[in-house]
């Protein structure tokens, strides 16, 4: 492992340092020299073990520069990591009642190509957002995310693997 140089990059930048903050897609994509010109379909796992974070944080980066909020558009499936390639019909033991994933590329990412790439006009418009509620085990439109009705609720891990809505109190040994 020390002659990878991908390897001695996460050793010698172990927290998020000027190396991954000059890497960060979100970042370069919010420049100001960046410009929104064409179509662009991010697609984000709500269960993505391995980035939870990027595809939202690219969108909102783009959102800015969407004026029409015609061109920036992002899904969020119930998938884990790529599985929105295979049978999105279960994550675990949890069932959906569908398969969210060929729904999405036969319904979603399908018309969005032909769309941008054949000019073949969709049956309907890609939505700004499309997001699965694992809720409700249905699909929804928005016109941003997160959507404007969203009651943002913080939840906060406390000491032995408990959790409460309310932040924990500092313990302060006298």
């Amino acid at each position: 492992h020390e002659q990878l140089p991908a390897w001695k990059r996460v050793i010698d930048n172990p927290a998020y340092t000027k190396f991954w903050r000059l890497q960060a897609l979100q970042e370069i994509l919010a420049a100001p020299q960046v410009k929104l010109k064409v179509p662009v379909l991010m697609v984000h796992g709500l269960f993505d073990q391995e980035d939870i974070y990027g595809p939202v944080a690219a969108y909102e980066a783009l959102e800015a520069k969407d004026r029409g909020n015609n061109r920036n558009h992002i899904v969020l499936g119930p998938w884990y990591h790529g599985q929105s390639t295979g049978d999105g019909s279960q994550f675990g033991p949890i069932k959906w009642g569908a398969d969210t994933a060929r729904y999405f590329r036969n319904d979603v990412l399908l018309p969005f190509w032909d769309e941008h790439l054949k000019r073949i006009a969709p049956a309907k418009p890609t939505p700004p957002v499309l997001a699965f509620d694992t809720g409700l085990r249905k699909w929804e439109h928005h016109k941003a995310w997160p959507p404007k009705s969203a009651n943002v609720t913080k939840l906060y891990l406390q000491e032995a693997g408990g959790r409460a809505f309310t932040p924990p109190q500092p313990n302060i040994r006298k």
